[in-house]
């Protein structure tokens, strides 16, 4: 019935975490388990919803994230 009115909803748990999606990020969640650099959708909060292809709703979601490599220190500066 929602595609019939051209309607869609959009779980993208599993996913590749792009900082450039439509989805509001909930939480982030550290994950020493994951590879550097990279971050996973774990959870849809509230989906996107589109219209015809047109998002009409950006979802909500929480992110899973390797930890943060730290920063080397430099020596000498005050």
């Amino acid at each position: 019935m929602l595609d019939e009115a051209g309607i869609g909803v959009v779980d993208l748990v599993g996913r590749n975490y792009d900082p450039g999606i439509v989805p509001e990020v909930l939480e982030v969640q550290i994950d020493p388990d994951l590879p550097e650099g990279s971050s996973v959708i774990e959870e849809t909060v509230f989906p996107t919803v589109t219209w015809h292809g047109q998002v009409i709703s950006p979802g909500q979601i929480i992110v899973r994230q390797a930890p943060a490599k730290p920063r080397d220190s430099v020596e000498g500066i005050a």
